[in-house]
Formats: C-alpha cells, structure tokens, sequence
C-alpha cells in the first residue's frame, strides 16, 4: 500500500506545482494577452474548419432543442456549480449560505472568461475571505477539480466500455480511477470526524454534472441530426471538462473545440462534429450562465464576498 500512496503523493505534488507554474504564466499582463489571442484564434480556426468539413445534414437543426439545453440544461449546470463551491466550502470547515454559493459560483464562471485561471482563482480568494486557511484554501479547490475530470473519466469510459469498448475507453476509464485517488487525498477535511461524508457529497455533485455535462452534448448531436449515443456524449463533455480545468487559457477558449474534435473521431464520430458540438455548447452554457446571474440580480445580498 505504501508503494501507490507515495507514487498519488507525488503525482499530487507534481499537480499542485503545475497549478503554480500555470498562475505564474498568466501573472503578467503580455502573457496573458497572448494566451487570449492564442485561444481565440484556435476557436476560430477550429469553428471554421468543423462548419466546411461537417457531413451532411439531412434536416433542418431542432433550434427548439439548443433552445432547451441553453434555458433549462445550462443553468442547471450553474446551480450544480453553487452546490459544489458550497461542499467544497464544507471540506475546509466553512459554512457558506446558499445565495453566496450561487454568486461565487457565478462569478468564478464569468472569470474563467478572462484571460487567467479565473475560476481557481475566485474560489480559492473567497474560501479565503470566509476563513478558510491559505493550504485548504488551496488544495481543496484542486481536490474538486480533479475529482470533476476523474468522474468525467470514470463515466465516459466506462460506458464506452459497456457499449462500445475500446483501447480509449479503458484508459479514460483508469485515468478517471487514478485521478479520483489524487482528489481523494488533495480533499482532505478539517473537520476529521466527517471525511467520508464530505468527500462523498462531492463526488455526488460532480457525478450529477457530469450526467449533465453528457446530456448537454446529447441533445445538441441530436438537434443536429447526429444519431450519437450517450456514451459518446460523455466522452466529447470529458474532453470540455479537461479543457476548462486546464485553466490556461480563458474558459478553455479553442482548447474546448479542439479536444473534441480530437476526442470524436476515438468514439466513431467526425472530428468536425465534436467541434461543432464544443461550439453550440459554449454558447448554450453562456446563456444559461446569463440566466443565473440575472436571477442573482434580484435576490437580495445577504453576505459580501471578495474574491480577491
């Protein structure tokens, strides 16, 4: 047993440096410019070439059905992101209401918008400013972020594997086991009397994201005419979870669109298709992420948050 833990200790470690070195590659203004010119010019590029290289579609998109995924799947998606800050908040003994949740939670969605690892960055400053100390405040946020794409791993391989298996099934399947055992010893709790209940909540939450990360994907091939399965679904939102979690460009800008374009053609689908599918999910994702914050709007404050 020691063998493994040393070897997740070290990989965790390895993480925890990459997320420094990734902070201190956006600290500077150029540098983060450049990533933002960079990331724009792969989304165009890789947009441009999925609309020119699509395979035909022999009926009109079901607008009705991107319509769905922007005003009733996408906001879903935000409300899960509250429940997860909340539970994250929980694993380091602080106790965050409901409405502070939800900002913060939106707040770090648009700031993944931004040219930084923006989403990290708000939740770690605002577990901060709650009380939390600077290692929890720290590793917690990497913990749950790990578990997000092993999770992702975990569902997307697996159910290639019960459907389709495959070479790239399996190892989505193991990545995902691996890196849900780095999440487990990064989402360590203050509080040792509930440690399992803690990190299971979180993995609960990030299963129902997923779920609906896979959804989004499925109704989004469908309206577009592309009989694709829930299996492949999953595995084209692993790839979009993997790029936003990467944090170095904004929101994953391009990165999204061109790891599903990558990921496609592994789970018998064009690389054009996924790309398109990237695209619309974006765009469906900010306007439910709008329709969060336009409800937050109205609600009363009942605690102001920095999360600087």
């Amino acid at each position: 047993m020691a063998a493994p833990r040393t070897l997740l200790r070290a990989s965790l470690d390895s993480l925890t440096t990459l997320r420094q070195g990734v902070r201190r590659l956006t600290a500077s203004a150029a540098s983060r410019r450049l990533l933002l010119l960079i990331g724009a010019a792969l989304f165009v590029a890789t947009a441009v070439l999925s609309l020119l290289n699509l395979p035909p579609i022999s009926e009109d998109p079901s607008w009705g059905t991107v319509a769905f995924v922007a005003i009733v799947l996408a906001p879903f998606t935000a409300l899960l992101s509250g429940v997860e800050y909340r539970q994250t908040a929980r694993l380091v003994g602080v106790e965050i209401s409901w409405p502070t949740a939800l900002r913060v939670s939106v707040a770090s969605s648009a700031a993944n918008l931004l040219p930084l690892p923006g989403s990290y960055l708000v939740r770690t400053g605002a577990l901060r400013t709650a009380g939390a100390d600077r290692r929890s405040a720290f590793t917690a946020p990497l913990g749950v972020g790990l578990a997000w794409v092993g999770i992702g791993g975990l569902l997307g391989g697996g159910w290639l594997l019960v459907s389709t298996p495959s070479i790239f099934a399996a190892v989505l399947f193991l990545a995902g086991i691996v890196l849900l055992g780095l999440s487990a010893m990064a989402t360590k709790p203050t509080d040792a009397g509930a440690p399992i209940a803690a990190i299971r909540s979180i993995w609960l939450v990030e299963i129902a994201m997923t779920l609906l990360a896979g959804l989004r994907f499925f109704f989004i091939l469908q309206a577009f005419g592309f009989d694709a399965s829930m299996g492949q679904a999953l595995a084209l939102a692993t790839s979009s979870i993997i790029a936003t979690a990467v944090g170095i460009i904004p929101g994953g800008l391009g990165l999204r669109e061109l790891l599903a374009g990558a990921f496609a053609p592994l789970v018998a689908l064009p690389a054009a298709v996924g790309v398109l599918a990237a695209v619309i999910n974006r765009v469906a994702g900010m306007v439910g992420l709008a329709i969060v914050a336009a409800f937050l709007s109205l609600a009363p404050s009942d605690a102001a948050v920095d999360p600087t």
